[in-house]
C-alpha cells in the first residue's frame, strides 16, 4: 500500500450524512461547528473542530467487521452524542457533555475514506492519521480538539 495524500472531503452537514460519497469504507473523520455552511471543496484543520475520530482499530479478530465504516462510526456517534441509547464512543460522550444543548443544526463532518485490501496495515495507516491530525492541530491550536481527551 503506498502511503496515499491526506485529502478530506468537503464539509458537510451532519443530518447529511448517509449520503456522503465513500461512507462504507473504513477511515479517518473530523467534526466541527460552524455557523454558515464552509465554502472549502476539501477540509482543513480549522480552529472550529472539535473532534477527530476513525472507524475503529482493526484486530486479528475484526479483520473482516462490517462494523469498521465510517457510516457506523458517525451512527454510533449520533446515538451517544444526541439520542443517549448508546454509550459506546467516547467522542459522542464528551460531545454530550461539552455541548449538552446542541442538536447537530451545526455540526459538520468531512471524512477520509481509505481503501486498501491489507487489513492490518488498513488499521495502522488510520491509526498513524488520526495521530498525525490530533498532532498538527495541537501545533496550530496548542490545545486538543475539545473532544479528543488524548
Amino acid at each position: 500500500m503506498e502511503i496515499p495524500e491526506i485529502v478530506f472531503s468537503k464539509w458537510n452537514r451532519w443530518n447529511a450524512r448517509s449520503t456522503s460519497n465513500c461512507i462504507n469504507y473504513p477511515g479517518v473523520y473530523i467534526l466541527a461547528h460552524f455557523n454558515t455552511d464552509p465554502l472549502e471543496d476539501k477540509a482543513t484543520l480549522v480552529k472550529d473542530i472539535i473532534y477527530i475520530g476513525i472507524t475503529g482499530k482493526c484486530t486479528r479478530n475484526s479483520i473482516n467487521s462490517k462494523k469498521l465504516t465510517l457510516e457506523n462510526r458517525l451512527d454510533t456517534f449520533h446515538k451517544v452524542a444526541f439520542d443517549r441509547t448508546q454509550n459506546n464512543h467516547s467522542g459522542g460522550k464528551a460531545y454530550r457533555n461539552n455541548f449538552p444543548h446542541k442538536n447537530g443544526n451545526d455540526l459538520y463532518f468531512s471524512i477520509f475514506p481509505i481503501k486498501a485490501s491489507n487489513k492490518i496495515l488498513l488499521s495502522t495507516y488510520i491509526q498513524f492519521v488520526e495521530r498525525k491530525l490530533i498532532y498538527e492541530y495541537v501545533m496550530s491550536w496548542n490545545d486538543l480538539p475539545m473532544c479528543n481527551n488524548e
